[in-house]
Order: structure tokens, then C-alpha cells, then sequence
């Protein structure tokens, strides 16, 4: 877990890669096979919709696919400064230690997040969710709230916890 961090020079404590759900997987890998086999079976039984409906289904299943490796996962990097938390292409997130107040383990669920992905709570929280089970809930600044997915989520509340009390 200790190695360098090329762009700050400072020493990475915890890094983590969280995959997203198999459920989600396999629904996009389904949702992507109807598609195309409703292209195919159109194109055949109805020849004359095959000039502008076979560029609509490639473009859903292109958009399907970007959506899927897109989101695939969720990165995170601690280090003695910070933590950052990196879903997707757009969706990151980075909280300087010192601005951190608790870090506590927590179950996301359904009933919280309505979902998986990048989500806003009840409690105004922003999450980045990749199954439900536990995540990492930061509170930092005046009343922000953010929570992750991880497998290990006590092994890094404990660390950030350690930093905050000194």
C-alpha cells in the first residue's frame, strides 16, 4: 500500500479500487443484448425501417457501453493531506484532512440513496455508491456530508480518525 504519488510527491497510506456491483454489470450486458437482438429482428422482419433505426440502436448501445466503463468502479487515494475519491470521469471528489471533523462507518442502502452511482441523500449527503453494504461517511466543513463505497470501511475510518484526533 505504500508507494508514490507522482503528482504531489507525497506518500500514498491507502489506496483501493471498488468494481462496480455485478447486478449493475449485468443488467447494462442485458439491456445492451436486447438492443441489438431488437435491431436484428427488426432489419429483418421490417427491411424498410433498416436505413434509420440501425443507427438509433448503435447509438443507444454506444451510449450504453460509455455509461458502463464510465462508472465502472470507484479509486480511492489516501494520503497524509488528503483523501480522494474518483468515480468515473466526472465525478470526483478530494477533502483535505484538516477539513475533516468524523469519519464513521455506515450501511448505504437503498432507502437512503434510492440507487447506485453518484447520488444525493436524505441528509443532503453526496454519494458515490457501488453496492449497498459499508461505506465511509466523512463529515468535513460545516455541515457537508460525503459518503463512498469500500470494502474496507473501518480500516480507513480508523486511519482518518487518527488524524483527526491529533
Amino acid at each position: 500500500m505504500n508507494s508514490r504519488n507522482n503528482e504531489t510527491k507525497e506518500e500514498i497510506l491507502y489506496s483501493e479500487w471498488i468494481p462496480m456491483s455485478k447486478f449493475i454489470i449485468i443488467l447494462f450486458a442485458f439491456v445492451i443484448a436486447v438492443l441489438i437482438s431488437t435491431a436484428i429482428t427488426t432489419s429483418i422482419f421490417v427491411p424498410t425501417t433498416r436505413a434509420y433505426m440501425l443507427p438509433i440502436y448503435a447509438v443507444l448501445c454506444l451510449f450504453f457501453v460509455l455509461i458502463g466503463l464510465n462508472y465502472r468502479g470507484i479509486e480511492i487515494t489516501l494520503t497524509e493531506s488528503e483523501i480522494k475519491v474518483k468515480f468515473g470521469l466526472l465525478n470526483k471528489k478530494t477533502i483535505l484532512i484538516d477539513e475533516l471533523i468524523t469519519c464513521e462507518v455506515m450501511q448505504a442502502t437503498i432507502g437512503k440513496y434510492f440507487g447506485l452511482g453518484a447520488r444525493i441523500g436524505f441528509d443532503s449527503s453526496v454519494a458515490f455508491i457501488t453496492n449497498f453494504g459499508d461505506a465511509v461517511k466523512l463529515a468535513y466543513q460545516e455541515d457537508k456530508i460525503f459518503v463512498f463505497s469500500s470494502k474496507n470501511s473501518q480500516q480507513i475510518c480508523n486511519m482518518l480518525n487518527e488524524y483527526i484526533r491529533n
